[in-house]
């Protein structure tokens, strides 16, 4: 079973030279059985740019927000401060 499914939110794991924000938009086995994430970039200079990761290399990123999100859209309880 893959640890991430399409449109989870990830970046690559810390310690990474680039944290590569984006979202799940296809998960597929190798030919070898390894499962793979392909993911599409949301950062501001790089937004729809594919990559392909393994397991190992991501961590769930829900809580991130690209610069230039209204955090009030998704929070109610943050409209209007």
């Amino acid at each position: 079973m893959s640890a991430f499914k399409v449109g989870d939110h990830v970046k690559r794991r810390h310690g990474s030279k680039y944290s590569f924000p984006g979202v799940v938009v296809s998960v597929f086995p190798t030919r070898a059985g390894d499962i793979r994430y392909v993911v599409e970039a949301i950062g501001p200079n790089y937004g729809g740019l594919l990559h392909i990761f393994s397991d190992d290399q991501l961590v769930d990123a829900t809580a991130y927000r690209p610069f230039g999100t209204a955090l009030e859209a998704e929070d109610p309880a943050r409209a209007g401060s």
